[in-house]
């Protein structure tokens, strides 16, 4: 089985992110995860030649950021007995 990798258009845009940020995709863009270490990732990402993307209107990690993380159980996972207890 062959992984499709995207069309480059142009070169990418490095950015950095936080892991667990939500990155809002429009039509012709494609990420690529290159990185990931201590909590950040390094992010490529590819936009057609008419798309100009502007870093500070487009990427806001405070409008993103839900507080610090929740652990949630996945949806078919069961609580133990032992987390129960107080």
């Amino acid at each position: 089985m062959s992984r499709e990798k995207p069309t480059h258009t142009r070169r990418p845009i490095v950015m950095h992110a936080a892991a667990g940020t939500t990155i809002f995709i429009g039509n012709d863009v494609s990420v690529e995860i290159h990185q990931a270490y201590r909590g950040r990732a390094l992010l490529h990402v590819y936009a057609p030649n008419s798309m100009d993307v502007d870093r500070e209107r487009n990427f806001c990690p405070a409008e993103n950021n839900d507080g610090p993380s929740v652990g949630a159980l996945e949806p078919s996972a069961s609580q133990s007995p032992a987390s129960t207890k107080i």
